[in-house]
């Protein structure tokens, strides 16, 4: 979480503090780092939820909406220990709201106020789609008074390019009624496969006669297996580039999540040193059981414990829920890994010279919901059947197509296979490792059908 939290202050002042001395530069992050602590913690649930529902977020939402999910995430609730009360106390609350196609078409943050009882909504997110389901523009309301209505500040305007995939971001604020100002945009490259290889961030110079220029590039390498092996950040400073921070992705033999560490720029010495980790460990289940998050001490030359998540889980599985992630449209790009069963709680305990002590605990609440858009597609004539698969699958359709070209990608973007094929025909699945799938089938450049597969 505070790895999260960082990295939106870094977003924050780096995307629009373009060309800064570095103590400017500096006195600017510890502001962003205080202005987006409680949004960013509290925000993280949302955003940052999406690794229980692919390792990756570079897919289109059209490819996350399946008629094998039955149920949609309804809320967050954050909660925070009081030593003198020795309670949890509530915090934050995120609420998602959806339309009958089970699209979120709306997200809520609220504090709670202890005087009142109540929450005090005091941002929220609105979500405009495209006729494909993909998301168009997303507006962003902020209230910085208790009990007054959000105001509009902020959109963001999304492109695809012709794969489906995120081409383009615009970042825009509000100058006045119906006047927007475009402050920013972020560019996305992929390989041959559909992985992401490189973001390019662009922010509006004012002192450069309103001039965009680059502000920064994320670079992200992969492993022979197409896990995420790297992610780095290049910030463009003085008209010099200059690797400002770096993730790396440690796996073990099975190709599970085994830790991260990351590496952050000394903004005094202009020196890349280690900085933070994150350790995973799994239940037998091999879902997510803790993330532990430590400092790096450079005095005793060792990691730190600072913070430790444990999760608990619903008996459900996690592909029959619709969860809504935007992490990629806010340049956001991580792995981790994806469990089955649908989160419940994670409990934070906060490390203390070796010992921990529960500090905040997010509750997670689920219902079922009524998917529109699966029906939709039902009354279309599409159908896969089994949904799970273990050794093959059957695609049938209701047309005068005789042949579409199916397509199975990872769920981290990377495509899988393709081949041309008949209503009816049934499909190996038999070499895929378990896990979950995306797969379109199209005609010419025309997608008809896209879902996900799951293989057990």
């Amino acid at each position: 979480m505070k790895k999260f939290t960082l990295f939106l202050a870094i977003m924050a002042v780096v995307l629009f503090a373009n060309g800064q001395s570095a103590e400017l530069l500096q006195k600017r992050m510890d502001v962003a780092k205080k202005k987006y602590a409680q949004p960013a913690s509290a925000n993280f649930q949302l955003l940052n939820h999406s690794k229980f529902q692919s390792a990756f977020i570079l897919v289109s939402e059209k490819y996350l909406k399946s008629a094998a999910a039955t149920m949609k995430l309804d809320s967050t609730v954050s909660q925070v220990w009081n030593d003198a009360n020795q309670v949890l106390e509530n915090e934050t609350k995120e609420e998602f709201l959806y339309d009958s196609e089970m699209k979120n078409t709306m997200w809520l943050h609220s504090d709670w106020d202890n005087s009142s009882g109540t929450w005090d909504v005091w941002s929220k997110t609105e979500v405009d789609f495209n006729p494909d389901g993909t998301v168009s523009t997303m507006y962003i309301y902020e209230s910085h008074e208790q009990g007054a209505e959000p105001s509009l500040i902020n959109k963001l305007n999304a492109f695809y390019n012709d794969a489906g995939q995120l081409d383009s971001v615009q970042h825009w604020y509000a100058l006045g009624p119906d006047t927007w100002v475009l402050e920013g945009r972020q560019h996305y490259l992929y390989d041959d496969s559909g992985r992401l290889t490189e973001m390019k961030v662009w922010s509006l110079e004012e002192d450069e006669g309103e001039e965009y220029m680059a502000a920064m590039r994320f670079v992200f390498t992969y492993t022979n297996s197409d896990r995420m092996e790297t992610s780095s950040m290049f910030f463009l400073f003085e008209e010099e580039e200059i690797l400002f921070f770096k993730t790396e992705y440690n796996y073990d033999g099975s190709g599970r999540l085994v830790f991260t560490e990351d590496l952050s720029l000394n903004l005094l010495f202009f020196e890349l040193e280690k900085n933070a980790r994150t350790d995973f460990e799994y239940n037998a289940s091999g879902d997510v059981s803790t993330e532990t998050y430590s400092l790096w001490d450079a005095t005793s030359e060792e990691w730190i414990p600072d913070e430790t998540d444990e999760y608990t889980y619903y008996d459900f599985n996690n592909s029959e829920v619709f969860l809504p992630s935007y992490l990629l449209f806010y340049g956001i790009v991580e792995e981790f890994q994806v469990p089955g069963k649908a989160v419940k709680e994670i409990e934070t305990m906060e490390w203390n010279e070796g010992t921990s002590q529960l500090s905040a605990k997010t509750i997670f609440y689920y219902s079922a919901g009524t998917n529109t858009y699966a029906d939709n597609l039902n009354k279309a004539g599409f159908s896969i059947y089994p949904n799970p698969a273990s050794e093959t699958v059957i695609f049938n359709w209701d047309s005068n197509q005789e042949k579409l070209n199916l397509e199975v990608f990872q769920i981290a973007g990377a495509k899988i296979f393709q081949r041309l094929i008949n209503s009816g025909d049934p499909v190996s699945v038999s070499a895929l490792e378990n896990g979950i799938y995306l797969y379109k089938l199209q005609n010419g450049t025309e997608t008809l059908h896209s879902g996900k597969l799951i293989k057990k």
